[in-house]
């Protein structure tokens, strides 16, 4: 079976990782065949993700495409099947996700120079697995909350159409010429749109942010860095920017969501040259030390968002 939309995304990921666990397990057995036999069975459920793989591909096999007259009537049925599907690969993503992190933990004992027995920890020992375990780690938890935020898009269509079908109703009661009016409209309708899917939208954002930050820690070259960051920060900025729209509207401030949203406040303005600003891209000149100076100053951003919007991302506040 052909792979397709999350399956191969993984798939692009997880081959890139196992040329680097396969290179470091081979070099490890040619000096210490008992270490190297230790590092492929510590590996093994990471290097053979049946589980997973099975389950992103029932993900994938869902339409929920809403174009025709056919999808639509097809749409309620298949919103049951994805999320079938959906329960499925969290089980399997919170597996993995248990195992990539515990495999970062890994301090083997081992003789140092002088024949003292010594922890070593994979960081440090085996530092490229160590960044492909990271990166499957993000890559995966990225994957999930896209699969996440697809699903939400479908389960609140009907709820956008009314949104939709309220907004143009009020508009044409509001005189032409009355922009301010009509404006006020349309912000409200984005806004009670925004609400929605808030929660998974956010969660999506800062998933991607972090395999963003890991993308360009594995290759901090200028390429990279303008590839991953183009839309990086501004995914995680216009969030932002939402919260502040939402905490401000006349119709909406008061609304549960808008009440329990920390306020952004420094945070929007930090993030701004990442998201439109001049760290969105750098010369392609960039030293190497330039690019890793540009992402620990957005990493140290993305901890504070993180943290702030710890409710967000957990699920307890959508």
């Amino acid at each position: 079976m052909a792979l397709t939309k999350y399956a191969k995304e993984w798939g692009d990921v997880y081959n890139k990782a196992e040329t680097i666990f396969h290179r470091d397990i081979n070099a490890v057995k040619k000096t210490d065949k008992k270490m190297g036999d230790f590092l492929a069975e510590e590996l093994e459920p990471i290097r053979k993700p049946v589980g997973l793989l099975g389950a992103l591909i029932a993900v994938d096999k869902v339409d929920l495409a809403k174009g025709s007259a056919k999808e639509l009537a097809a749409l309620p049925g298949n919103i049951k099947l994805f999320k079938a599907a959906m329960v499925k690969l969290d089980a399997e993503v919170k597996k993995l996700d248990k195992v990539l992190v515990a495999a970062q933990k890994l301090q083997p004992t081992m003789k140092d120079k002088n024949g003292l027995l010594t922890p070593n920890r994979i960081k440090d020992w085996l530092p490229d697995s160590y960044r492909q375990l990271k990166m499957l780690e993000t890559e995966l938890n990225a994957i999930f909350a896209r699969a996440q935020m697809t699903l939400a898009g479908a389960v609140n269509d009907a709820e956008v159409t009314k949104i939709n079908a309220a907004k143009d109703k009020a508009t044409g009661k509001v005189d032409v010429n009355d922009e301010a009016s009509r404006k006020a409209i349309e912000e409200e309708a984005n806004m009670k749109k925004l609400v929605l899917q808030f929660g998974v939208n956010f969660k999506s954002s800062m998933a991607k942010g972090a395999a963003v930050i890991q993308r360009i820690k594995a290759s901090p070259d200028a390429v990279t860095y303008n590839k991953e960051m183009n839309n990086g920060g501004r995914d995680i900025s216009q969030n932002l920017v939402n919260i502040v729209k939402l905490k401000a509207n006349p119709k909406m401030k008061s609304s549960t969501l808008a009440k329990k949203l920390p306020d952004p406040g420094q945070l929007a303005k930090d993030i701004t040259p990442f998201a439109n600003g001049d760290k969105r891209n750098v010369d392609q000149n960039a030293t190497p030390d330039q690019v890793k100076a540009l992402l620990v100053e957005f990493t140290k951003l993305y901890k504070k968002i993180a943290e702030t919007y710890a409710d967000v991302i957990s699920g307890k506040l959508a």
